[in-house]
């Protein structure tokens, strides 16, 4: 479990549905969350006309202090949408807590 101190950020999540014949990506309806805790580290890439910094956003959703209590391990998926603040973010990658019985999950967005 995550220190309650430490939650004190909110985002909002939204699942990805997928495309519509249009190619154009759906999500389902908004679902705020709160009590995480978020921090921000930047990532060096290689592009064609150099190098450029991008932030990567490291969520953590305590299973136990978070909101929504509905949310379990398999509520975040690669592709999901979130925004934090005023940033719109991608959902890379899900990081479950590793243990049999997790308590938090951790994901990063891009």
């Amino acid at each position: 479990m995550i220190d309650a101190r430490l939650l004190v950020d909110t985002a909002k999540h939204f699942s990805y549905i997928g495309k519509d014949e249009y190619q154009e990506e759906s999500f389902g309806t908004e679902t705020s969350l709160t009590k995480i805790r978020v921090r921000t580290t930047e990532e060096l890439r290689t592009v064609s006309l150099g190098s450029e910094k991008r932030g990567v956003y490291t969520f953590y959703f305590d299973l136990t202090e978070s909101t929504p209590v509905s949310y379990t391990v398999d509520s975040f998926k690669e592709g999901d949408k979130i925004v934090y603040g005023t940033k719109d973010l991608r959902i890379r990658t899900v990081m479950p807590a590793k243990s049999e019985v997790p308590e938090f999950v951790k994901f990063t967005a891009v």
